[in-house]
C-alpha cells in the first residue's frame, strides 16, 4: 500500500468513524455494549512477551472493536463500508508489523466509555482522536 492510499483510507474513516461512533453511543444496545467491553478487556489483557503474536491478536480484537461500533450505529451502509476499508487496514498491518500499543487501548477505552454512558459527542470525539492517532503511528513506517 502506498502512502497516498494509506492517507485517502484513513481520511474515509476519518469521515464515518466518528458518526458510526456517535450513533453507537445512541443506538447500541446491551448486547453490542457487551461484546464492545470484551474485547476492549482483552485487548487490554494481552501479554508482550511475544511482541508478533501479541500484535497479531491485537489486530483481530481492534478490527472486531471496530465493526461492533459500526454494527451499534444501526447504519448497515456505514457497516459494509467501514467493514471493506478495515480489510485495507488488516492487509497493511500484515505487511508493516508493528507493535500493540498502550495509546491504542487508552483511545479504545475512551471510545467505549463514550459510548457506555450514551455520549454521542464524546464518541465521534474519542473515536476522530483515535483514527488521528492511528494514521500518525502508521505514516510513521513511510519516513
Amino acid at each position: 500500500m502506498t502512502r497516498e492510499k494509506l492517507e485517502q483510507l484513513y481520511d474515509m474513516r476519518m469521515l464515518l468513524e466518528p458518526f458510526a461512533a456517535g450513533q453507537a453511543a445512541i443506538r447500541s444496545d446491551e448486547n453490542i455494549l457487551k461484546e464492545l467491553e470484551d474485547r476492549d478487556a482483552e485487548m487490554n489483557a494481552l501479554p508482550v512477551a511475544d511482541r508478533a503474536l501479541a500484535y497479531g491478536h491485537f489486530a483481530q480484537m481492534d478490527g472486531t472493536f471496530h465493526d461492533l461500533i459500526a454494527l451499534g450505529s444501526g447504519n448497515l451502509l456505514i457497516q459494509e463500508t467501514l467493514a471493506r476499508l478495515h480489510t485495507h487496514v488488516h492487509l497493511f498491518r500484515l505487511h508493516f508489523h508493528s507493535r500493540a500499543t498502550t495509546d491504542a487501548n487508552q483511545e479504545h477505552s475512551r471510545i467505549l466509555e463514550a459510548i457506555r454512558v450514551r455520549d454521542a459527542n464524546a464518541a465521534e470525539n474519542a473515536m476522530r482522536t483515535h483514527i488521528q492517532e492511528s494514521r500518525t503511528r502508521f505514516l510513521a513506517f513511510f519516513e
